[in-house]
């Protein structure tokens, strides 16, 4: 018998230009809108709604091995995901906008709407509904930052719910920023791991800006500054 070979990568030989298009249509897979939905596991009468981006489609009762459930949306991920999405410069619609963006902005509003205990907890259902979990205040951060990230691909309509979202995350973010809180791995509740110094003082900036918006979009510095190195860090490690 010819023993099994496992097959690899010419590394030395691999266009990484190549390899990121082949890498992007495996985290697409995860991204639902209106023709690709998920089934809720726990419930199969409910479906994902549009914008919402799976973790994994792992659910033990469908993978023999697998003792986890990821068909939950974390804050974290979507915005990660979908600033990829928003680099990728997919098609605009011929009314403008770009769909899967449209669409990620709309259920990060279902889940900021349903937030509980607060705006910083982290992990919800494909319907958009909060599941028991830790506070993770990095994800309103991130979450702003990819909107910011994706302005020029929204449609006006969307626009202004990106503000609606921008301005509650703001005003958690500046009451939130010192307090405890989970960190990147869910492994630690403690200081946030993203510099404090003087986000305060910026953030203060973006919420006097908030009915200004060209001047609020000009001066986001500070909020990006919440996300930036949780984005370099984010690696896909696995929970």
């Amino acid at each position: 018998m010819v023993p099994r070979a496992h097959v690899q990568v010419a590394a030395q030989q691999a266009d990484f230009q190549t390899i990121a298009q082949h890498m992007f249509a495996l985290m697409f897979r995860n991204v639902c809108s209106d023709g690709f939905r998920f089934t809720d596991p726990v419930d199969p009468q409910q479906f994902s709604a549009p914008g919402c981006v799976v973790a994994a489609p792992a659910y033990p009762a469908n993978d023999p091995g697998v003792d986890q459930d990821y068909v939950f949306n974390w804050v974290r991920d979507g915005a990660i995901t979908a600033l990829e999405i928003v680099a990728a410069a997919m098609p605009v619609r011929p009314d403008g906008g770009v769909q899967p963006v449209i669409d990620y902005v709309t259920f990060a509003k279902t889940c900021q709407d349903n937030a509980a205990p607060t705006l910083a907890h982290a992990c919800y259902t494909i319907e958009g509904q909060p599941r028991p979990w830790t506070e993770q205040a990095d994800g309103p951060a991130l979450q702003t930052v990819t909107i910011l990230a994706a302005w020029h691909q929204l449609d006006q309509a969307t626009q202004a719910v990106g503000t609606q979202i921008i301005d509650t995350n703001l005003s958690f973010l500046l009451k939130a920023y010192q307090e405890p809180t989970t960190n990147l791995w869910e492994e630690h509740l403690g200081a946030a791991s993203l510099p404090a110094g003087g986000r305060r003082q910026r953030l203060r900036d973006r919420r006097a800006a908030r009915h200004q918006r060209r001047h609020r979009l000009a001066r986001v510095g500070a909020v990006r500054s919440l996300g930036r190195e949780q984005v370099r860090e984010h690696d896909g490690r696995p929970r």
